[in-house]
């Protein structure tokens, strides 16, 4: 599995955390579904995690565009999630690598700054936190040498 931002990488929010956001003139409460990603030399490509088939691809006021991609690996199958794109490169039924670039993400949707949303699911559509596969030191920036 890959980071789906290039590096130097900062987590600005991580999977479980509580939070609250104001949407459609009232306050809501939840659990933090992913991990929100930025780059921080502004490089806002984003990659899929895996190599996969593009299954959903759309517009909500609450992602800005989205693209959901089904991933067949050897011991089970997945699906990633990837919320806040102004743009998407490839289509519905596309297969794409982890080498592709298959959007650009930015500040649209609910959001409070530019980053990337990536949630993952297992087939079940469960969501889970994947942080383990990627090995993220949350105290740093990822890709910059200690």
């Amino acid at each position: 599995m890959r980071y789906p931002v290039n590096p130097p990488i900062v987590v600005t929010s991580i999977y479980g955390k509580q939070r609250r956001f104001y949407a459609r003139g009232e306050w809501h409460s939840d659990i933090h579904n992913g991990i929100d990603f930025v780059n921080q030399n502004g490089d806002c490509k984003v990659y899929p995690v895996l190599d996969g088939e593009i299954i959903a691809q759309e517009w909500h006021y609450t992602t800005g565009y989205y693209s959901i991609i089904k991933h067949r690996t050897s011991k089970q199958v997945l699906y990633s999630k990837y919320c806040h794109l102004s743009f998407v490169k490839f289509n519905v039924g596309d297969i794409v690598r982890q080498t592709d670039c298959i959007g650009v993400y930015a500040k649209v949707g609910l959001s409070t700054g530019p980053h990337l949303h990536v949630s993952v699911y297992n087939a079940k559509w469960q969501h889970f936190d994947f942080n383990s596969w990627l090995d993220i030191d949350y105290t740093k920036r990822i890709g910059e040498s200690a």
